[in-house]
């Protein structure tokens, strides 16, 4: 791989970052070890329609939709220097030939679980160039990425974490009914041209138009509501075998922002 800089990446779809840009405000505190001493840090969760999450370090790293070494996906960077990731979704063929070209073979495990596998990391100068990875249930996702010799205890260290907290979605597993047996009720299908969502809700409205989103761990719904404005619902495990329905955007006033029905339980085939 041939030395490239974050500054020669090109962001490709800024009016696709203002639009799907998913890191809805959610963080936490996550654990790091630099140097061998553990480290509090507070992390964002970052949402691409590519179907993978992860989470972000929200001091030092942002993240964006851009190119790097002629790949496009998701460019996490150290805003301080020119260390860069860049994450993208990958076919099981490539991951195939990707994989095997370094004598890794990770098809068979990744077929039934999380699998993530460093294949290759090089020396440069003073430049580490490295490519890891994951595979889980028959999805793919390939991050690579450059860090100086000096970054190896910093920059590293969170390029790493951040792979290891990557979930990729698997849309066919969100496919159902979901009910609290109160009237509120959420219908996801899979039809020959996608996927589709349908919501009702007791008393409020019925919503049966628009654009379905896989997240990583959660299935994004933008549609309009009654008075024909957008409005976006989130549907997400709340426990073992529950989901819960949350409105992130709207304008409507029966449903505000932040609005959640909880207690959804997935009907049996």
């Amino acid at each position: 791989m041939k030395k490239k800089t974050v500054a020669g990446f090109a962001i490709f779809a800024l009016c696709l970052s203002l639009l799907f840009s998913t890191a809805l405000g959610e963080t936490r505190q996550g654990v790091i070890y630099l140097e061998g001493m553990e480290e509090i840090i507070e992390e964002a969760l970052f949402e691409s329609p590519e179907g993978f999450s992860f989470w972000c370090a929200a001091n030092g790293l942002e993240a964006d939709f851009g190119t790097a070494d002629g790949i496009e996906g998701v460019i996490v960077r150290n805003i301080y220097s020119d260390d860069y990731m860049v994450l993208s979704m990958i076919s099981e063929a490539e991951a195939a030939q990707y994989a095997a070209a370094a004598g890794v073979d990770i098809k068979a495990e990744a077929a039934v679980s999380r699998v993530q596998v460093d294949v290759s990391q090089e020396l440069i100068g003073t430049t580490f160039h490295f490519s890891t990875l994951i595979g889980d249930r028959g999805r793919y996702l390939r991050a690579v990425g450059a860090y100086s010799l000096e970054a190896a205890e910093g920059t590293a260290k969170y390029f790493y974490h951040i792979l290891n907290t990557v979930t990729l979605a698997h849309p066919d597993d969100w496919v159902g009914r979901y009910t609290d047996g109160n009237g509120n009720t959420v219908d996801l299908e899979k039809r020959e041209e996608g996927y589709a969502m349908s919501v009702s809700l007791y008393r409020l409205t019925a919503l049966d138009e628009g654009t379905v989103s896989f997240l990583g761990e959660r299935v994004l719904f933008r549609t309009l509501d009654a008075s024909g404005n957008p409005m976006t619902l989130s549907l997400y495990q709340d426990g073992q075998d529950r989901c819960a329905l949350r409105v992130e955007e709207s304008t409507w006033a029966y449903l505000e922002p932040g609005t959640v029905f909880d207690g959804l339980e997935k009907l049996p085939d």
